[in-house]
């Protein structure tokens, strides 16, 4: 006669096995939650390399001597930098430069703008202000938080690119040209452009504070992504990481999502 199982044995069976079935889910979401936030995490850093990457080859190509400059505005505003480049550029016969403008949008997305500037502009700093840009289609990166551009002086003295001290920057005229009134130009290094003056830029440290797109709706549904956006631009680039660990109101798991990238150019 062969013995059967008692209902107490098949209880403790089922038990065991519902334990086992419970912590392999929890092992298995656990991996789920680990590569989704590591996914995010990849987005957000590609968006921000990216960005930089492009900006690096820019100014690798930037028109700066005599009647040239890197221009950067007077106030804090969407438009951050905006210089001339010998890059190829929109197919017209009267292609002379490209300029090109990096902005920022309501979408919080980080926008390279791009302009052909013709042979017949004498004045290349206010025809560089004053272009009529092309938006392109897609942005050159989204869910941008901040970004930051702090100029390298001589003597390694580090300062940020707007409102910053009148010295860094030839303000009025320089060489026989007007600066557009809403801009300074940057004193760089090249010997055509500011040779025997200080203060000059030596380099120029981008910092870019980037989220994937469902961490950026999380902030947005929770209504605390202006107050976070208003933070950072309060903050120098080397507190943002600190300021959003420190925040209490964000998720952990939203801050996570939350990528700094710094890079450091060399200025034309």
């Amino acid at each position: 006669m062969k013995k059967a199982f008692t209902v107490l044995e098949l209880l403790v069976a089922m038990a065991v096995l519902a334990l086992i079935l419970a912590v392999m889910l929890q092992i298995t979401n656990g991996i789920l939650r680990a590569t989704l936030t590591q996914n995010q995490q990849l987005d957000a850093t590609a968006a921000a390399r990216r960005a930089l990457d492009i900006l690096g080859t820019d100014l690798e190509h930037a028109i700066v001597g005599p009647n040239s400059a890197l221009l950067v505005p007077n106030s804090a505003t969407n438009r951050l930098l905006s210089f001339l480049t010998s890059r190829g550029g929109p197919g017209t016969a009267n292609h002379r430069f490209l300029a090109v403008s990096y902005a920022t949008n309501a979408n919080h997305d980080l926008l390279r703008l791009y302009a052909s500037i013709p042979y017949a502009d004498a004045n290349l700093p206010l025809a560089c202000a004053n272009a009529t840009f092309t938006t392109p289609a897609e942005p050159l990166a989204s869910g941008i938080l901040a970004f930051d551009i702090r100029a390298l002086a001589d003597g390694g003295t580090s300062y940020p690119v707007t409102n910053a001290a009148s010295a860094h920057w030839a303000t009025n005229s320089y060489n026989g040209l007007a600066i557009p009134s809403a801009f300074k130009a940057l004193l760089t290094p090249s010997a055509s452009f500011a040779g025997g003056l200080t203060n000059r830029t030596r380099a120029l440290e981008i910092w870019i504070a980037s989220i994937d797109p469902q961490n950026l709706r999380l902030l947005q549904s929770s209504s605390q992504l202006a107050s976070l956006i208003a933070t950072l631009r309060a903050k120098t680039p080397s507190e943002w990481r600190t300021t959003i660990d420190d925040a209490t109101n964000i998720p952990p798991v939203v801050k996570s999502g939350i990528r700094i990238q710094k890079k450091s150019l060399p200025a034309p």
